[in-house]
């Protein structure tokens, strides 16, 4: 727990659904198996979509940054989000698109399960931590 304290302000990465919306702003990658579209969905704590998007995803890697606004155009408050990216296969079936979230290390707690990294109020379990950088 001591050596995570030595995080808290630096930017990093984690594989998770948990995305944390800081500064009115969040951003998460995805592998896109194959090129087309992509549908993002964003649902707050009680289970709401509260932002759609459907983008043109290239094969490989790809970025999304959302704007913190819903699907009216309204700003929401910073906080935890979920998201769930969907695409399709290279055989044309649906799946699920793991994502990589990148947000601000704001502090260091305990869990149930050990150290946990909190992105505002989001909160990240350190082992699902894939990278740092000092920004």
């Amino acid at each position: 727990m001591a050596s995570a304290v030595s995080l808290i302000g630096k930017t990093t990465t984690a594989s998770t659904s948990s995305l944390p919306l800081q500064s009115g702003s969040a951003s998460l990658s995805f592998t896109a198996p194959q090129a087309g579209d992509v549908a993002i969905a964003i649902t707050d704590s009680k289970g709401n979509v509260v932002k759609s998007e459907t983008i043109d995803a290239s094969v490989g890697t790809n970025t999304w940054t959302w704007d913190g606004k819903n699907n009216a155009g309204t700003q929401l408050s910073n906080g935890a989000y979920m998201v769930a990216v969907e695409g399709s296969s290279t055989d044309g079936t649906s799946v699920s698109l793991p994502t990589t979230v990148t947000g601000t290390v704001t502090g260091v707690s305990k869990g149930s399960s050990g150290v946990n990294i909190d992105m505002g109020d989001a909160i990240i379990d350190i082992s699902d931590l894939t990278g740092f950088s000092s920004t």
